[in-house]
């Protein structure tokens, strides 16, 4: 579990990084919104054993506990945000 939770605060800590060096957090934005968009639901119920490495939505509630990456939702508003407070695109903690 912990180790989960580490892979998921790598990929805040990777969106940063990639804010950092394109300068271009809407870019980034977008390309997680198109993802977004493109994203389908898996409905058979053999999908989530591989579920980790689909950007599709998971049907059990609990399996979000076991996710490698948070919510497409969750970066982009976290980019959003940090954008807001930092508009040079500088560093984002």
């Amino acid at each position: 579990m912990v180790k989960l939770a580490v892979n998921r605060q790598r990929e805040f800590l990777a969106d940063a990084t990639a804010v950092e060096i394109t300068r271009n957090p809407a870019g980034l934005v977008s390309a997680l919104q198109a993802i977004a968009d493109h994203s389908a639901q898996i409905e058979s119920p053999a999908a989530v054993v591989a579920s980790h490495l689909f950007f599709a939505d998971i049907r059990c509630s609990w399996l979000v506990l076991l996710e490698t990456h948070p919510p497409l939702n969750q970066r982009m508003s976290h980019l959003l945000d940090h954008h807001r407070a930092c508009p040079d695109g500088s560093v984002m903690g």
